[in-house]
């Protein structure tokens, strides 16, 4: 699931540009269908993804 959030990242100017939901979309369609404890149990995947990324706008 990990490469599926960091997808997300890829290109997303563009992206964002064509759809200004892009990330809220996209991040809906990583956590749709989880269950509350299977979402809490993700958050650290999210944070190890946060570390990662150079953007601070991306970070906020």
């Amino acid at each position: 699931m990990e490469s599926r959030l960091l997808e997300i990242f890829v290109g997303w100017e563009d992206k964002l540009e064509d759809d200004e939901w892009y990330f809220s979309n996209s991040f809906e369609s990583i956590y749709n269908g989880m269950s509350p404890e299977e979402a809490f149990n993700y958050i650290p995947n999210v944070i190890e993804v946060l570390f990662k990324l150079d953007d601070d706008y991306l970070i906020w």
